[in-house]
């Protein structure tokens, strides 16, 4: 299953508005408020529009279900990731691994095979990886932390990627299906903010409205649109596009967050977008 020009706009169009909350998300003074601001958002959206849409077949739920719950663990250590490490270094090394893990994914779990010239492009997508996670040599101590936390964030990355991918297939509702995604990722966040923080809430989003509405509609957009290309092409060649928004979280760490960044970064960024872009074009 190829992509064709409409779903590779829509997937490069993600990929901007990803790179783009993340950046927020990195900024942001309480990330797991800022979290439950994008999950809401989603989720008010999805309950807004899902009577006037049809319902999800019944074999595309289990993997809504297993999606959600992968969804928190990909919050978790997103979060520690950016706790401990810098955008330009844990963003291309999360988003970047992922397309290795999805190709796997989707060979065991879908039947979906890469050629020969696609494995060489996951060869140079790995190189990227690896100039990212060993700069400076093996990390020691405390700096394995981003590293490792990051690789483990692309694991979970991998995995609702490839649950949203063979669940939106059988769901044949693919907006009905996203929009699903974002009422079930929303309801614990509601009720954690209901029960254990709603004056933090409340303050924060008088603070933070403006960005927060930003952000909950451009990550939420961002996977939608993911979502659905997925419902028409491959999974690997969507998630290798998608991950072309590293080379996009590089340049925003360094101008606009003022992160420290070396030609040795942007090198690795630019050989992952390289590796994906391939690996979508021969996959």
């Amino acid at each position: 299953m190829g992509l064709d020009g409409l779903a590779i706009l829509m997937v490069l169009a993600a990929a901007v508005l990803h790179a783009s909350w993340n950046a927020l998300v990195k900024s942001a003074a309480d990330r797991v408020l800022t979290f439950a601001t994008l999950s809401l958002g989603g989720m008010l959206a999805g309950m807004v529009a899902v009577p006037f849409l049809e319902v999800p077949d019944h074999q595309a739920w289990p993997y809504l279900i297993a999606s959600t719950l992968v969804h928190y663990g990909y919050y978790a250590f997103l979060i520690l990731s950016y706790r401990h490490g810098d955008l330009s270094q844990v963003y291309p090394l999360a988003r970047g691994a992922a397309p290795l893990l999805v190709a796997a994914g989707a060979w065991i779990f879908a039947g979906e095979m890469l050629s020969p010239m696609g494995m060489m492009a996951v060869m140079v997508t790995s190189a990227g990886i690896m100039m990212l996670a060993f700069e400076g040599g093996w990390p020691r101590g405390r700096d394995r932390t981003p590293v490792l936390l990051a690789l483990v964030t692309g694991c979970w990355i991998a995995g609702y990627t490839v649950l949203d991918g063979m669940g939106v297939r059988r769901s044949g509702a693919p907006i009905s299906y996203i929009l699903w995604l974002y009422i079930l990722e929303g309801l614990p966040f509601l009720v954690w903010v209901l029960l254990w923080k709603r004056r933090a809430f409340v303050s924060h989003l008088k603070r933070n409205w403006i960005t927060g509405l930003g952000g909950a509609m451009a990550s939420n957009l961002a996977y939608g649109l993911v979502i659905f290309a997925m419902s028409l092409g491959s999974m690997a060649a969507v998630s290798s596009i998608r991950e072309t928004s590293s080379l996009l979280a590089t340049v925003i760490a360094a101008v606009v967050l003022k992160e420290s960044f070396t030609a040795r970064r942007y090198l690795a960024a630019g050989l992952v977008s390289i590796g994906v872009v391939v690996l979508n074009g021969w996959a």
